[in-house]
């Protein structure tokens, strides 16, 4: 997976600094709440963000970015408490205004170290407000709405039938015509879908009465892992 560096400094000359410092990929970012919920979710990227520019409710923020990535914060000679805090809310290294290329550069190879050996959680996570399935090496899946809807009823009962019936009236789908076979031509859809992602994860239909789901145990996350 590749390590992406999102930055977030009012100062062009330093954005210039890091550019020139390091090999990774940079993305510049107007704002602490503009940064891609994939980025954040699928890990493994390194954030360096000017203090000044966050707010309180972006403070609290920090906590969920550096979960799975780097985090670097940029800050005047702030009070020893101020500092604290940052590092509380999981900043991995505090640099003062001025700091030199050479110091941001060796933080950066650190995080970026620690990053490409990180041993991730060995559970899948499907979070319903992005509609995104994780696995455990952070690899991430977009679904749509009715694929991941059709998942999590299928998720209710694993490796056990659920019934077509069930699923017509759960889903809604009893208001249309051909019901049956939208169903079946959407899950096919997902199946498709699943199988590219990991082989292991499996939709099998049973004739005249339903579907299973088998494959990795999948922790559902029913919170935005954005929100404050």
């Amino acid at each position: 997976m590749t390590t992406h560096i999102y930055i977030l400094l009012k100062d062009q000359k330093a954005i210039s600094s890091i550019k020139k410092a390091i090999r990774l990929d940079t993305i510049i970012i107007d704002n602490i709440q503009n940064i891609p919920d994939t980025a954040i979710i699928s890990g493994r990227n390194i954030f360096i963000i000017e203090a000044c520019l966050l707010s309180n409710k972006d403070i609290n923020l920090l906590q969920k970015i550096s979960l799975e990535n780097g985090l670097i914060c940029i800050a005047k000679p702030y009070s020893a408490e101020q500092r604290l805090s940052l590092l509380k809310h999981g900043v991995d290294y505090l640099l003062n205004d001025d700091f030199e290329s050479a110091e941001l550069e060796a933080y950066i190879k650190k995080i970026n170290k620690r990053l490409n050996t990180y041993d991730s959680p060995s559970s899948w996570t499907l979070y319903q407000h992005q509609r995104i399935l994780k696995k455990p090496d952070l690899s991430i899946l977009k679904l749509t709405t009715t694929e991941f809807l059709i998942l999590i009823e299928l998720l209710k009962n694993p490796c056990e039938i659920t019934f077509r019936k069930s699923m017509l009236k759960n889903l809604n789908y009893s208001k249309y015509i051909n019901a049956d076979l939208r169903l079946n031509t959407n899950i096919c859809r997902l199946r498709s879908k699943l199988q590219l992602f990991d082989n292991r994860l499996s939709i099998i239909c049973w004739k005249r009465m339903g579907y299973m789901f088998t494959g990795p145990k999948i922790n559902i996350n029913f919170e935005n892992i954005l929100d404050t």
